[in-house]
């Protein structure tokens, strides 16, 4: 290792004890961090991201089609477009990026495993699914954490509105705290000789943390709300007292704000 890269782990270390006090398992992956910063599996060539931009666009169609769906009170469909749309930005940040192809975008299921798998080849999924994941112990993380579960997508379908509120009260927080820890590691960096434009996974942590946790809470109407089963038929089931449709305006507002940054930071990449 460098003198250089020995100074650049010891300033990142640094940072993520000064932002993340609480969790020291955070430093178990640094290594990893390390290598990622160097650009490891993260150039995505310009077809890849002019295909990314236009995944955006098309999330961004859902969203409409979702808020119309909406204001028409055709809850249940209206939720199947949400899931469309944070499972289309999920496919546009990892394809924009560089952290899959083409080919593998398409080879898992949801965003949530999507999302993860994008990180799975760097070292340091579980780095930055520690940030996502200080649980509050909610029906979605009880849900999540048994998410192969016959019961847990009935979980979260019926999981309340307080309960999605403090969910993305949670996003917006740790999206401000993933922008602090990354403008601490970048400044730090500059000042050892680091480049002067931001590492692409240092720029985009935020956004990442946004998808995921978008993905947690609406990764199960994809089928939920199309498919009845004994506990829900779907046009009857999907009412304005259910939580995932009160908190539907909401969660639209995070995701086009995530989806215009990750647009910006894609257009920027060189």
């Amino acid at each position: 290792m460098s003198e250089i890269e020995s100074k650049a782990r010891d300033i990142i270390g640094q940072a993520i004890s000064q932002t993340f006090p609480q969790n020291p398992e955070l430093l178990d992956n640094l290594d990893g961090l390390i290598q990622l910063l160097k650009g490891t599996r993260l150039s995505a060539d310009a077809k890849d991201r002019k295909i990314a931009l236009n995944f955006l666009c098309e999330a961004e169609v859902d969203m409409q089609a979702c808020e119309i769906l909406y204001h028409k009170k055709i809850y249940s469909r209206a939720m199947f477009f949400l899931q469309q749309a944070v499972e289309k930005a999920a496919k546009g940040y990892v394809l924009g990026f560089g952290y899959m192809d083409l080919r593998e975008i398409y080879t898992h299921n949801t965003p949530v495993l999507l999302l993860e798998a994008s990180l799975e080849k760097t070292g340091v999924r579980n780095w930055a699914k520690q940030i996502s994941d200080q649980r509050i112990g909610t029906k979605i993380d009880k849900a999540y954490d048994t998410l192969h579960d016959k019961d847990s997508t009935q979980v979260i379908s019926q999981v309340t509105h307080k309960e999605i509120k403090q969910f993305l009260t949670r996003i917006k927080e740790y999206a401000h705290t993933a922008i602090d820890l990354q403008n601490r590691i970048f400044q730090q960096l500059r000042v050892i000789g680091g480049s002067e434009k931001k590492p692409v996974f240092i720029e985009s942590l935020s956004d990442w943390t946004v998808l995921y946790d978008l993905a947690i809470i609406t990764h199960t109407h994809e089928a939920v709300s199309r498919y009845p089963n004994e506990a829900i038929t779907p046009s009857t089931s999907y009412t304005n007292k259910l939580g995932i449709v009160r908190a539907t305006l909401d969660i639209t507002k995070h995701l086009k704000t995530t989806i215009q940054s990750v647009k910006g930071k894609i257009n920027s990449i060189a």
